[in-house]
């Protein structure tokens, strides 16, 4: 029964005549009270062009949305949260349902907050916390398009840290301790659009051989002030970042191990220089065996049949 309500017929009721549209419930008797021009008319005979908002108004918030939480700043034009420095721990309450980009920078996160997967986040800021990363963690943000972690002590990247982000643009992990990059962090099934990927200031010593490969629309790879070795294992991704300088932009990055080749830049240096020396390759970090190229062919399979 929607009749005897004072309904406002505007651009906030274009889901009840969606509704209408795809059911067979009419609003007998219930009739607009505003704006001006459609007070009187029946809701049932309106049609969603009809249900219009000045520009302002497009962007308000929801009479029944949720409250912008304590400590932040909303802004329903844009869709931005802002949750900045609270000391939060945890996140167990509601944000407003308009939102699209939250920022929760300078708190003590350890975990994601399960409940944000329920929103259509577009960029997840959540530099400075506590977060340690796990599998699958961001499975469920299938909307995200930029994700930055800077300066979480994340050390390590599991295996497919971040599957199911199948439409992030930039990925930013600035001021971690992450030593490796393993040729299991990323897959191409996931991160076909990922253009984006800033790892400065970690403490990057390898990347697994044929990681780079796999992100085909990357435009821009950032790994300066990091301690990388330079050394056989590298020579793959060295040869890889220098056939495609014209592609990539890769911020100039330097050696700096072995000793001999310390302030060499990777994309000048030659690729016959870069040795291992004995015993070298029994320390291997982040080369990946055929367990793990057995399981990606196997989510392949599952990903295309």
């Amino acid at each position: 029964m929607l009749f005897d309500n004072p309904w406002n017929c505007d651009c906030q009721l274009k889901w009840l005549a969606d509704y209408f549209d795809s059911s067979r419930t009419r609003a007998l008797r219930a009739k607009c009270t505003g704006p001006g021009n459609k007070a009187g008319t029946l809701l049932q005979n309106l049609n969603k062009s009809d249900l219009k908002c000045s520009r302002y108004e497009e962007h308000a918030v929801s009479t029944c949305d949720v409250k912008c939480p304590r400590g932040c700043s909303c802004d329903a034009r844009s869709g931005g949260v802002r949750c900045i420095g609270q000391n939060w721990s945890s996140v167990n309450f509601p944000f407003p349902s308009f939102m699209t980009s939250l920022d929760l920078s300078n708190n003590k996160l350890r975990e994601l907050p399960k409940s944000l997967s329920r929103y259509a986040l577009k960029e997840l800021i959540l530099i400075n916390n506590q977060l340690e990363l796990s599998v699958d963690m961001f499975k469920e943000f299938k909307m995200l398009e930029i994700l930055k972690l800077d300066g979480n002590n994340i050390e390590s990247l599991p295996q497919f840290a971040f599957s199911g982000l199948t439409n992030l643009k930039e990925l930013s992990l600035r001021n971690n301790e992450i030593s490796c990059i393993a040729n299991d962090t990323f897959t191409p099934f996931d991160m076909h659009k990922l253009s984006r990927l800033d790892l400065y200031e970690n403490n990057l010593q390898e990347i697994g051989d044929g990681t780079l490969q796999q992100l085909s629309t990357l435009e821009y790879f950032n790994i300066l002030n990091n301690p990388v070795n330079c050394n056989c294992l590298f020579q793959s991704t060295a040869k890889y970042m220098q056939s495609m300088q014209k592609q990539i932009a890769f911020s100039s990055p330097k050696c700096n191990e072995p000793q001999y080749l310390e302030g060499f830049y990777i994309l000048d240096i030659p690729l016959s220089d870069l040795k291992c020396a004995p015993g070298e390759t029994d320390h291997v970090k982040c080369q990946t065996g055929s367990k793990v190229r057995k399981t990606a062919i196997k989510i392949k399979q599952a990903y295309f049949f």
